[in-house]
C-alpha cells in the first residue's frame, strides 16, 4: 500500500496599492501611498489553489504593475496576516517606474498541518506604512 501524504492547499494573497492619498487602511491602520498604484498581472509561480506536501519549499512569484504615478523606490511586500508559511516578514520590491511591471519573490515553506492556508501580503512605502488593502 502506497503511503499517503496530507495535502496542503495554498492561497496567497497580495494586497495592493490606491492613488487614493491618506485613506486608513482597515487591515493595518496604515496610511495609503500618494500617488501609488499597484495592479495584479499574474502570478508566476504557486497560483491560488496549489497543493503541496506539507512542510515543502517553495518560492512565490508576483508580477505587478506599477500603475501609479510615481516610481517605487525604497517600497517592500510586507507580510499582513494569515499564515506566514516561514517566509521574511518583508521582501525588497526593485525600483519601478510608472507602467513598468516588477516579478516580486518571496521564499515560503508549506506549513505541516494539511488544509487551506492563506497569507496576505501588502507593498510598504519608504516609511514603512502600509499602502490601501486592495485585494488582488
Amino acid at each position: 500500500m502506497k503511503k499517503q501524504h496530507a495535502a496542503v492547499i495554498l492561497s496567497i494573497v497580495t494586497l495592493g496599492l490606491s492613488s487614493v492619498a491618506c485613506a486608513q487602511s482597515p487591515l493595518t491602520e496604515g496610511r495609503i501611498c500618494i500617488g501609488g498604484g499597484a495592479d495584479f498581472v499574474s502570478d508566476v509561480t504557486i497560483p491560488d489553489g496549489t497543493v503541496m506536501v506539507p512542510g515543502q519549499s517553495f518560492t512565490k512569484t508576483w508580477k505587478l504593475k506599477n500603475s501609479g504615478a510615481t516610481s517605487w523606490s525604497g517600497y517592500n511586500l510586507t507580510f499582513v496576516g494569515g499564515d506566514q508559511m516561514a517566509a521574511p516578514s518583508s521582501v525588497s520590491v526593485p525600483m519601478t517606474p510608472p507602467g513598468a511591471t516588477v516579478e516580486i519573490s518571496v521564499p515560503m515553506k508549506a506549513p505541516k498541518d494539511a488544509g487551506n492556508h492563506q497569507g496576505s501580503w501588502q507593498m510598504t512605502n519608504t516609511d514603512a506604512k502600509c499602502c490601501s488593502g486592495q485585494v488582488f
